[in-house]
């Protein structure tokens, strides 16, 4: 014991120790002057058994949530598809057959003519909603063409929509990812633009996503007026109404042993998001460079 004191460089040696269900945390120390070791031991078995149970709650949490964005992910898709399939298709029809009862009745007073254009411009809104809904839902283009096409058309409808100016900026070789990863990063791009919509103030944006073999990089710039740094802790903690739309953005990104960092300064705030990509494969596809500016 003295030898082995000796060999780490320290006054003391701290170790644990098991005896039957019972774990000892030992500390070990030498006494020159009497020629003796002193040992003291302190019982950590409830303190053992607190942390593992903490560590299997934690890990039941983890797989809770990540079932739960599964879930949620299925039934964004599940009623895109209801509202393009079957409501949109309802819309149409109800569309179509205005336009042709408008230019198959004869003359009509001015308040009739008047209630049938408003009923058919009513109806040609409320289909360009549910199609737009739909879309938001979740992307066709996002299983059909990838993130870089799903992108593009999010921050050209954004755009048009809040009338801040986007910069997407996406490598023509960028190709195509797992479809795990391709929502994760749309969905914190989908994130990021709400909030810089709803709390900053900001008129531009930029977004630029690019790959290597090891990994994927995202990020989102605003220059609106940022968060200080109190408002930033409790982002971070999701507890305030910002953070909870950013607690997922962080659950899905954690899901695929990734890295989310949140920047902000009075000069805007930066989202920046990590994913690793071993194993994936730059695929093929009609992805371009594209900006809105």
């Amino acid at each position: 014991m003295i030898a082995e004191l000796s060999s780490t460089g320290k006054d003391y040696l701290e170790r644990e120790v098991a005896v039957g269900d019972l774990i000892y945390e030992q500390q070990i120390s030498f006494i020159p002057e009497a020629d003796r070791v002193r040992i003291y031991c302190l019982d950590i078995t409830e303190r053992k058994r607190a942390d593992a149970a903490l560590r299997a709650s934690e890990k039941a949490l983890r797989q809770l949530s990540s079932r739960l964005l599964q879930l949620q992910d299925e039934e964004r898709r599940r009623m895109a598809r209801e509202l393009h399939d079957s409501t949109g298709q309802i819309l149409t029809a109800l569309t179509m057959k205005l336009g042709v009862l408008r230019r198959s009745v004869g003359a009509l007073d001015i308040k009739t003519s008047k209630a049938l254009s408003e009923s058919l411009a009513l109806a040609e809104q409320c289909s360009r909603e549910v199609r737009t809904f739909s879309y938001l839902l979740h992307p066709p283009l996002l299983d059909e063409e990838g993130l870089a096409s799903a992108l593009g058309w999010y921050v050209e409808g954004f755009t048009g929509r809040s009338g801040i100016n986007v910069e997407l900026d996406v490598a023509v070789e960028f190709g195509r990812l797992s479809q795990e990863l391709e929502m994760t990063l749309f969905r914190v791009v989908q994130e990021s633009l709400t909030n810089i919509h709803r709390h900053s103030t900001g008129r531009r944006a930029t977004i630029r996503v690019v790959r290597d073999e090891a990994e994927v990089r995202l990020e989102v710039k605003d220059d609106g007026r940022g968060m200080d740094a109190r408002t930033l802790e409790k982002v971070s903690r999701g507890v305030s109404t910002l953070g909870v739309g950013i607690c997922g953005m962080r659950e899905r990104v954690w899901q695929l042993g990734g890295e989310l960092q949140i920047e902000s300064s009075p000069r805007g705030t930066t989202v920046t998001v990590v994913l690793p990509t071993l194993g994936e494969h730059h695929g093929s596809g009609s992805h371009c460079d594209s900006r809105r500016s």
